[in-house]
């Protein structure tokens, strides 16, 4: 494309265009030089007539120095005005295109923002999408479980376990599965699922719950481009026998790249499933329960000025609930909220001779222990516990309160009639912990 073709856009409005486009005005530069060369092109031309005469003629230059000087001077004028007015142009498009060059990072950042904030949405719908899933699976909150059971454990203890030899046999692949086997604790591991397999999606949108088939799909899929695969399977006794026999079945075709680790209470018809793995008997280390009940004593201020007035108290306190414990953490708990209540020294003694290893009578004890209060806290902790009963859902503290809060004949809502959830616990007698 040439110079005037340019010129002649009519909708170039850039202001870079400005000089070039001043040049194609009537009696510009550009119309200057065209003339010029047409004069030259016409001296050029060939004349029509024939004859030796006109042939003479074209054989002469028909330019004479004056004129020819003319004709240089116009055209080179009208160069030089255009050649300022590329200059010029050139100039001013250089400036544009660094002011845009220096708006190119800012237009990067808000492109990036843009592209952030788009793979956030997208991220925040597959969540929401994945919690509807978990919760149409199941109501409880396995992510809070977890964390409540972690932050309840005493720091050091468990060792025990994971230095025994068939547990390190189990962890580094010698044995492909263990079955730890022992009486019911009062804490719960809780794994949390990952995210929903398309199968168990499509039982959602058909409104059915997954088939086991659907379960062992979803399962296989999501571990099997994994090395190793550590599955726990918590309190299998607590399964119906039928749900339970599936299972087990299962459990003897896992796919080879899995490690099986199975608790149960001492129940034959399960442990003669498991008669050829390795068998831990799972009980409470004394050294673990004298962690706990150090810890109790110094989380409680009544018990710690106690055995600071009595220097062999704490002591006792350690052999007697160790000794009546025997081997579950249940009852060093109950043991341990029934002596922080005692009121003097005396009292806690003659508790200390009394203490029960059997569970009803301790489960007795935090039931006496309800009744004997006001009529206040008594009606607290039973309708406290009522609820946590008899609800379809594990329940946060807050509902919780606000349950407690809920008057049968009241239509609004009464938020000063929130009771503080430590005082909840505290009427409990030790039998609720959230």
């Amino acid at each position: 494309m040439d110079l005037r073709d340019q010129i002649d856009q009519k909708n170039n409005g850039e202001a870079w265009f400005d000089c070039v486009r001043s040049l194609g005005v009537k009696n510009g530069p550009v119309n200057q030089l065209r003339e010029a060369l047409e004069q030259l092109t016409e001296k050029l031309k060939p004349k029509s007539k024939s004859g030796l005469k006109n042939l003479t003629r074209a054989l002469i230059w028909p330019f004479d120095k004056d004129y020819c000087e003319e004709i240089l001077r116009k055209i080179e004028r009208a160069k030089s005005r255009i050649s300022l007015a590329v200059q010029r142009d050139i100039f001013t498009l250089g400036k544009a295109i660094k002011a845009d060059t220096a708006r190119l990072p800012l237009i990067d950042e808000r492109v990036s923002t843009i592209a952030h904030h788009a793979d956030n949405q997208q991220v925040n719908e597959e969540a929401t999408r994945q919690k509807e899933i978990l919760e149409w699976l199941s109501p409880l909150n396995f992510f809070t479980t977890q964390q409540d059971t972690i932050a309840r454990r005493e720091e050091g203890t468990g060792q025990w376990l994971l230095d025994l030899t068939d547990f390190n046999y189990w962890l580094s692949g010698v044995d492909r599965t263990l079955c730890c086997r022992g009486i019911p604790y009062p804490a719960v591991t809780a794994s949390a699922p990952g995210s929903p397999h398309r199968s168990v999606q499509e039982a959602r949108l058909r409104k059915t719950r997954p088939t086991w088939e659907d379960i062992v799909r979803v399962f296989e899929d999501s571990t099997k481009n994994l090395d190793t695969v550590y599955l726990v399977v918590d309190a299998l006794d607590e399964c119906s026998p039928n749900t339970r026999q599936i299972l087990i079945n299962y459990f003897k075709v896992l796919p080879a790249n899995s490690r099986l680790l199975v608790t149960t209470r001492p129940i034959d018809e399960i442990t003669r499933e498991f008669f050829d793995s390795p068998t831990i008997e799972i009980r409470a280390d004394p050294g673990d329960l004298k962690k706990y009940i150090a810890s109790r004593i110094a989380g409680n201020r009544r018990l710690e000025g106690y055995v600071r007035d009595a220097s062999s108290l704490k002591a006792d306190i350690h052999e007697k609930v160790v000794a009546k414990a025997d081997g579950m953490f249940l009852a060093a708990k109950l043991h341990m909220d029934a002596l922080s209540t005692k009121t003097n020294i005396s009292k806690l003694k003659r508790a200390l001779e009394n203490l029960s290893s059997n569970l009803d009578d301790l489960y007795g004890d935090a039931l006496e222990r309800i009744e004997s209060q006001n009529q206040d806290h008594r009606e607290l902790a039973e309708k406290a516990l009522r609820w946590v009963a008899y609800t379809h859902e594990r329940l946060e503290e807050r509902a919780l309160q606000e349950a407690l809060a809920i008057e049968p004949d009241e239509t609004d809502f009464d938020e000063e009639a929130i009771t503080p959830i430590g005082l909840i616990l505290d009427v409990c007698a030790g039998l609720l912990i959230l």
